[in-house]
């Protein structure tokens, strides 16, 4: 349901000034079943919106931008927490760019 939500959002937007990005999970039931929000923090807008929150949302976000005509290496700004998968998906998909750590997030 949630990805039907998203691509119907996503599907007539534009992408292409997508530069630097905001990462922040969120608890969406009571448990741990986690979504992953990614934020377009210059046009303050949430850009795409992933289950969980390990490399398989980040590699989804990645896709999510292919499908839209964007170019990743175009994303030289992530503003996240320490979380260490997020540390490691920074290093190893987006090594050009600069990471800014915050210790609580709130993008949109």
């Amino acid at each position: 349901m949630l990805a039907r939500y998203v691509n119907e959002t996503a599907s007539g937007e534009d992408y292409s000034g997508v530069k630097a990005v905001g990462v922040d999970e969120s608890s969406r039931k009571r448990g741990y079943q986690y979504i992953t929000t990614f934020c377009d923090l210059d046009a303050s807008r949430v850009v795409d919106v992933e289950d969980g929150r390990d490399h398989t949302a980040f590699t989804g976000f990645m896709r999510f931008l292919g499908d839209h005509g964007v170019d990743s290496s175009q994303v030289t700004e992530l503003c996240m927490d320490m979380w260490e998968p997020y540390m490691k998906w920074a290093q190893e998909t987006l090594p050009p760019a600069a990471v800014t750590l915050t210790a609580i997030a709130s993008w949109c």
